[in-house]
């Protein structure tokens, strides 16, 4: 997945919020100051005049200087040295700040892509080790097509606001489940086959999710809901050889699946680029993008929905 690097305008709660649930916000600095890279290489003076438009403490505070570049780097920057030239111009600008590189109060990050910088105090930055501990390798149990939680996370998302319950009708081995649970819902999954579905529950255990996922062994097809009953579902359905159809054609159990589908329902669903082409005509496709997996396979994603 490339980097990129967005401004948006929005509230400090709104912010946090989307960093409670990212799957893919890394950094974020509020009201930066926009100025040409090439300062970060001008001489002391136009770099002072930047620095000093950045909103500072009048506290006595701790602070360090981080810079990153985001994307294709078009110019030779040495982040440590420009680190050091603008920590020492803010010491020297705002003695009261103290510098301290392990573990300060504040961090001043300095952003770098194509011929632009920001530079502003970070609210906020996302380590995914809570999520990708839960990749399929570190699971008991998993399958040779089974996506890693960084996607399955986003494709979760896509059904943002979600609902009390989110349904994966074709849940293998839970993984999906647990970005469901993970982000505040209940998670429901339906499973044909046995063996996976006693391996996913030892899996939600394993991470401890037991309680915010009920599995069902049975068939997507006969879902034992009313009518209504759901009306978020996120999937990845079975399309590789180590993933089970019990001798349907997947294409085909797509389409019969769509059409036992009523009432008002909002749907993200993954599959191969080659798989399930051509969507049902009752459905509204709101989003269909792509991600490149390997050579052999590229997967669509689609958010689709039915009033």
């Amino acid at each position: 997945m490339s980097e990129v690097i967005y401004m948006v305008e929005s509230s400090a709660e709104l912010i946090n919020n989307a960093l409670l649930v990212s799957a893919t916000i890394r950094y974020v600095v509020l009201d930066p100051i926009l100025f040409k890279q090439s300062v970060l290489l001008d001489t002391k003076e136009i770099l002072s005049s930047i620095v000093s438009k950045v909103e500072m403490s009048d506290k006595e505070t701790s602070f360090k200087v981080s810079m990153y570049q985001i994307g294709i780097r078009h110019m030779k920057l040495n982040s440590e040295k420009i680190e050091g030239r603008i920590g020492a111009i803010v010491k020297q600008q705002f003695p009261n700040l103290v510098v301290n590189l392990l573990n300060p109060d504040s961090k001043l990050v300095v952003l770098a892509w194509d011929d632009m910088a920001a530079m502003g105090w970070q609210e906020g930055e996302i380590e995914y080790s809570s999520i990708n501990y839960r990749a399929p390798k570190n699971s008991p149990y998993f399958g040779g097509g089974a996506m890693k939680p960084l996607l399955s996370r986003i494709c979760v998302n896509l059904l943002q606001p979600l609902k009390a319950i989110v349904l994966d009708p074709f849940c293998g081995h839970g993984g999906m489940l647990r970005e469901i649970a993970d982000l505040g819902s209940f998670a429901i999954g339906i499973e044909i086959s046995t063996r996976v579905i006693r391996q996913a529950s030892f899996n939600n255990r394993h991470h401890d999710y037991a309680d915010l996922i009920n599995l069902i062994q049975g068939d997507s097809l006969s879902p034992p809901f009313r009518k209504g009953g759901i009306q978020a579902i996120v999937t990845d359905p079975p399309y590789a050889r180590q993933t089970t159809t019990i001798g349907r054609d997947r294409d085909k159990l797509m389409y019969d699946w769509f059409n036992i589908l009523d009432g008002p329902m909002k749907i993200v669903i993954t599959t191969p680029t080659n798989m399930f082409v051509d969507t049902p005509k009752s459905w509204q496709v709101d989003i269909d993008t792509e991600d490149y997996v390997h050579k052999s396979l590229t997967r669509r994603i689609r958010r689709m929905i039915k009033e």
